[in-house]
């Protein structure tokens, strides 16, 4: 038989001192993100000290500066340095590179197709005509560009150029080594690369829509706080523990997405990043992404709503092993700096999600079956009716947690067959929408609320 955990008594802690112990926690967690971002003082112009290293014996013939690209509206501007210290300017002007800015849809299909290593295509890129185009070497012919020279054999390289954008463009940022190319030593140039559009806006085109969409998550989920504030207020006889849980939840997402739109904003108006805000950024996430996960955990095995005696203690180290190695490993992954070593966290983290997202499958279906087998039990009696309660709010948690589960399909298809690479921000925009939904839907069934209905009539 089901047992329902007791209401909050007289003598357990009251919803308004659980409510203060909530506030106090993002109050805490506030202070935290200020503090990390004054500990960290390191902080840099938008793609600046940006070293790309040449080697002669190296295959790589394209090096790509900014990942995703850069998109212009008409009236921004880029402004490139770059600088190289006691460099022999034979060897310079013999690796024959050229730094340039693409239109970016034609990176993206060469480099999709792992073409952008073999030296033909590379050539083919050298000459192909660009409004951004900067020879790397000790005579080049632009103008505005300056080279100190020391003596005859060494230079100290400074290359500095302003190119003004006239079209709304998408650039990618390419540094060439175009034949013929003959390095004999590796060497190290420095870049400085500041990408502005108008009105002073640092961030690309295609990250505008980023300040919005977050920022709109942050008032959402601000405003579903509210609504589970006054609902369990109303009935505040019936919290249990997992609403208390799902309310911290609610208002780690709150913080969260703040951050995120804080993050953005920042960046698109003083043209900085970091190491501040991008850890700021992802230990903030954590604490967001880890609640939501919980929630749907704790949900499915019914914590507070089923039998207590379920809750073995094999299941709960399990559960904790997941939630301490992901949040581990999601730590780690927000203090890497080596490329190598954080794509192994990054694909760490992402396992361990995707097993204790296979754990709220197993545990929901579990849970459905056993209040089927007590429906079947009840079917003929005339006791109350908070198991086929129950029963018809899982069953629609499990529709909603599938259509969760299909969101990444969703956005795959969309990425190949609606949006473009200037756009992806949609997919983004529909992923949270789908979290969204998810959380509206545990909180406007799992709401404090009591189960004993009498029942008049059983189909």
């Amino acid at each position: 038989m089901l047992i329902n955990f007791p209401p909050i008594s007289s003598s357990s802690p009251k919803p308004q001192r659980q409510s203060t112990r909530i506030i106090s926690l993002s109050t805490t967690l506030l202070l935290l993100s200020i503090f990390i971002f004054f500990l960290f003082e390191s902080s840099y112009a938008i793609y600046s000290n940006k070293k790309v290293i040449i080697e002669p014996s190296e295959s790589n013939f394209a090096y790509d500066l900014v990942s995703d690209g850069f998109g212009f509206l008409s009236g921004g501007f880029a402004s490139i340095n770059i600088s190289m210290m006691e460099m022999n300017k034979n060897q310079i002007d013999q690796s024959n590179l050229v730094l340039v800015g693409l239109p970016y849809y034609l990176w993206f299909i060469l480099n999709s197709a792992k073409w952008d290593n073999e030296p033909s295509y590379t050539q083919y890129l050298c000459e192909v005509p660009s409004a951004i185009r900067v020879p790397i070497n000790s005579m080049n012919s632009i103008h505005n560009n300056k080279i100190v020279v020391n003596d005859d054999n060494l230079n100290n390289l400074l290359i500095s150029k302003t190119f003004n954008i006239n079209t709304n463009s998408h650039y990618a940022f390419l540094i060439l080594r175009c034949e013929p190319t003959f390095p004999t030593v590796s060497f190290e140039l420095n870049l400085n690369i500041e990408m502005i559009n108008p009105e002073g806006q640092h961030l690309s085109t295609q990250k505008q829509p980023f300040i919005l969409v977050f920022f709109s998550l942050s008032v959402i989920y601000f405003l579903l706080f509210i609504y589970w504030i006054i609902i369990s207020l109303k009935n505040y006889k019936f919290i249990y523990k997992l609403h208390l849980i799902i309310g911290l939840s609610i208002i780690l997402q709150v913080i969260s997405y703040l951050d995120i739109f804080i993050y953005y904003e920042l960046i698109n108006v003083n043209g900085i990043i970091s190491d501040a805000l991008d850890i700021t950024l992802s230990i903030i996430g954590i604490f967001g992404d880890v609640s939501f996960l919980l929630i749907m955990l704790l949900v499915s095995i019914g914590y507070s709503i089923l039998s207590s005696n379920e809750y073995r203690m094999r299941v709960k180290i399990l559960f904790i092993g997941c939630f301490g190695f992901y949040i581990t490993f999601r730590v780690l992954y927000a203090f890497c700096r080596d490329s190598t070593t954080c794509t192994v966290f990054v694909l760490a983290f992402r396992v361990i999600k995707f097993l204790i997202t296979f754990g709220v499958i197993i545990a929901m279906n579990h849970t459905i079956e056993k209040l089927r087998i007590q429906s079947m039990e009840q079917q003929f009696s005339n006791d109350g009716s908070d198991v086929f309660i129950k029963m018809k709010k899982y069953k629609g948690f499990r529709l909603a947690f599938f259509i969760y589960l299909l969101g990444p399909l969703a956005s795959l298809f969309v990425q190949y067959a609606i949006v473009t690479y200037t756009n992806y921000w949609i997919l983004n925009a529909i992923e949270e929408v789908i979290i969204l939904y998810l959380n509206y839907f545990i909180i406007t069934t799992f709401y404090p609320q009591p189960y004993t209905i009498s029942r008049t009539h059983q189909d």
